[in-house]
């Protein structure tokens, strides 16, 4: 279990860290990407893609610089990356803090990434996601070279990245005081992979609540 490789008195970590546990281990986890898709419900409030390959043209933005400005999308990973950078400054900001934070970092890079990992691969493999992109998610549209590297590469990698990041969010500042991450983690409960960041950057007014896009091929909500 993630929460007993860490190490803190701070109720509030444990607390973070006992939900992002129960989040990777539940039945619903990464189940609206499988062929058991139509046991969860399409999110209300997410902007949702079902297909692969425009998952894959969100995550990984190939020609998105070549695009004018303003660009209909940011690479996720970036947006990321630049809130995380925050925190790292933050907590260099003093010499205890930083040991802190390289120390969890060493951590998250083996044991934690080992168990998400595993988690992972179990759910990819037991819900044929890889199948299911194929054909729900009309993945023959894409060469099969590439489609493969987006389903058995990109994916798993991506979401075990998605997923140690909340953890250094939880650890280093919580959960419910990162507005991105709270939506991350809100949209990993639907059953979906949060595949693209739509619109502006944080700091040119992208709200995480509309700007983050969920790979989702659950059953449609009634009307």
């Amino acid at each position: 279990m993630i929460k007993e490789l860490f190490e803190t008195d701070n109720p509030r970590i444990r607390e973070d860290l006992e939900r992002i546990d129960q989040l990777v281990s539940c039945d619903t986890f990464l189940k609206g990407l499988g062929f058991r898709a139509d046991d969860v419900p399409l999110p209300k409030g997410f902007p949702v893609v079902r297909d692969a390959a425009k998952a894959k043209e969100l995550l990984i933005p190939a020609d998105l610089y070549e695009l004018p400005a303003p660009w209909p999308y940011q690479e996720l990973f970036g947006v990321i990356e630049d809130e995380a950078g925050l925190w790292w400054t933050a907590s260099a900001a003093k010499e205890e803090e930083s040991y802190r934070y390289v120390e969890l970092r060493t951590r998250i890079s083996s044991d934690v990434e080992k168990v998400v990992d595993r988690h992972i691969e179990s759910r990819l493999n037991s819900e044929g996601v890889v199948e299911n992109l194929r054909t729900a998610g009309n993945g023959a549209a894409l060469d099969e070279k590439d489609f493969r590297f987006f389903a058995e590469d990109a994916l798993p990698h991506n979401i075990s990245a998605h997923i140690d990041y909340m953890i250094q969010a939880a650890y280093s500042v919580g959960l419910e005081n990162s507005p991105l991450f709270s939506r991350m983690f809100e949209a990993f409960q639907t059953g979906g992979f949060p595949c693209g960041w739509l619109g502006p950057l944080p700091e040119d007014g992208g709200d995480p609540v509309n700007a983050i896009a969920l790979l989702h091929f659950g059953r449609p909500l009634q009307t």
